[in-house]
Formats: C-alpha cells, structure tokens, sequence
C-alpha cells in the first residue's frame, strides 16, 4: 500500500492489512503519513508489517541521513524500517557519503535493507559500486499499463540482476483521466467482465503480474479493499496479450 496523499489515515491502512497487505511504503516528505502509519500499527505485531520509508534527496549527506531515519522511526513508532530509500537522486551529494550512512544504519540495527527511488539504470549501477557489504535490492518507480515506460529497459536489467522493481502510481499517472481510459476501453471492460473485477482490479493485476511489487494509494478503506483482491488470481495470457497491445510501451 502506498500512502502518498495529504488526507491519509489509519483505518484505511487498517484495512489494507486486514485484507492481506503486508508492504506499507511512505516518506518523509509525505505530510504526516509516517504519523499515521504509526498509529495504525500500534497494535499489531510489528513483525507482520514491512515497512518501507525514505530520505527525501535535500538530506543526503551523512549527518542528514541519520537523523531523517531518527525522525521517521519517532514518528512511525518503530525501532527499525525494513527498507529505506533515497526518494530522489541529488547529484551535488555523492553516493559514497550517503550510501555509507545507509550501510552505518544497517549495521545499527535501524534498518534492513537499502534501496533508491526514481533513479535510472546508470545511476543504479554507480550506486551499487559503492555499497560495500549491503545489496541494493530495490528500486520505486512509475508504472502502470498505460505508462509502460518502465519495461523497456528497467524492469528487464532489475530481474536479471535480482533488484525488485517496486511500482508507484500502478493503475494510473494522471488518476481520474486515467481511470476514465480503463474504463472506457472495450477491452479492459471485456476482460473485467469475464474475471467478475473491476478495470482497476484488472490494471493492477496485470502490474504484479509483471514481476513487481505494486503500492496502489488510497484513502478510502473499501478501494483499499478493492485493490487488495486484485492480487489473488491470475490473468491468461491471451487476456495480458490483449492488454498489451491495446496499451503498448511506447505509450506515456
């Protein structure tokens, strides 16, 4: 679940989890989703939940960098984030420095895992070089059926080089626009129609089913519901074929 939205809140996370999410993606720079977050888990066990944060690319030099993770582990209530990313690139701070603050926290215990946000094959290559003992072992971007951009080149180099690709924004760019496209394209309507789902349940579906991990946004604690039944059944292939052509790479 993604919570990128100024009016997010705790029951809707709740509802995530309840139906079976279990990866729940923010930032600090997300408004006061880290607070929120932190009040919806306070009585789960904390084990259940993997958390994913970010460090926003204003506060990359190593000093930064710690206390980005001190104030977002205040505010989510936790001891320790799973995975936490640089949200975006910032080339005035060099990957050494902020990559051996990431690999100091690890070593702490404050985090688990280190991964990027937004960033593009070289820079992903040249951020690996200088991680000494941690993998990268994850990259945020936006994709979506109608913004295919992704599986060009990215998607492809991260399964072959064993990065999961995580999608932001999964169903649409531009949402209510969007949602109008799927929704008024016969084909999607077609294929939701046999699987008994909704275009949006459709989109999604065929997001994860590309290898990646999905972290759809919303508010509203039965869309969350909604886009969490998107992920326990499969499309055929003739139907993802169909998908596709009506929705090529080259559209953005």
């Amino acid at each position: 679940m993604g919570t990128w939205r100024k009016q997010m809140n705790a029951e809707a996370i709740r509802a995530a989890l309840d139906e079976g999410a279990q990866l729940i993606d923010t930032a600090e720079a997300y408004s006061d989703s880290e607070k929120v977050i932190g009040e919806a888990l306070k009585d789960r066990p904390r084990e259940q939940v993997f958390i994913a944060s970010k460090v926003s690319p204003d506060r990359l030099q190593h000093h930064q960098v710690r206390q980005s993770i001190t104030g977002s582990l205040r505010r989510l209530k936790t001891d320790y984030i799973d995975l936490y990313q640089i949200h975006w690139p910032n080339p005035e701070v060099s990957y050494e420095e902020t990559m051996g603050a990431l690999e100091d926290a690890v070593d702490e215990g404050l985090i688990r895992f280190i991964g990027v946000s937004n960033f593009s094959i070289d820079q992903i290559t040249a951020v690996r070089a200088t991680l000494k003992n941690n993998p990268l072992v994850s990259v945020q971007v936006r994709f979506n059926l109608l913004d295919r951009a992704a599986e060009a080149a990215l998607l492809p180099w991260c399964l072959d080089n064993r990065i999961t690709m995580i999608a932001y924004r999964p169903t649409t760019f531009r949402y209510q626009r969007d949602r109008r496209v799927l929704e008024s394209s016969p084909v999607v309507t077609a294929i939701a129609g046999i699987y008994g789902k909704t275009p949006i349940q459709i989109a999604l579906n065929w997001c994860v089913s590309k290898g990646v991990i999905a972290i759809p946004r919303s508010s509203n604690p039965n869309h969350v519901r909604d886009n969490c039944h998107a992920s326990e059944w499969q499309l055929l292939p003739e139907h993802k074929q169909a998908l596709e052509e009506e929705f090529p790479i080259w559209r953005t």
